[in-house]
């Protein structure tokens, strides 16, 4: 099992994440990213994607978890200020939550 096998290497939590998100079980997702960043907070891609799950979870009005995602989204903003998805989804995150 990849994750038992590494469980230092990020990218088997990223692919993990990744199958739980499609599924939409965001709190699972949400965990492998978290996971996924705690061993290497550097990458960009698995900060943005743990945003996506925790705004999942967040939505429409947990206030707290829905901070996280937006903390989320800026951290992997500042590590890859090219890449435009983390400021596209905190511009929709900020938008939601000004319409709840």
């Amino acid at each position: 099992h990849a994750i038992e096998a590494g469980s230092r290497n990020e990218l088997p939590w990223c692919g993990k994440g990744q199958v739980a998100l499609e599924k939409g079980q965001f709190s699972e997702a949400a965990a492998c990213y978290a996971t996924a960043v705690d061993i290497t907070p550097s990458h960009s891609v698995a900060w943005t994607n743990l945003g996506v799950a925790l705004a999942k979870v967040g939505a429409p009005a947990d206030v707290p978890v829905l901070k996280e995602a937006a903390t989320a989204f800026q951290t992997a903003a500042a590590l890859d200020e090219r890449e435009p998805a983390p400021l596209n989804n905190l511009g929709l995150l900020l938008g939601d939550l000004n319409t709840h």
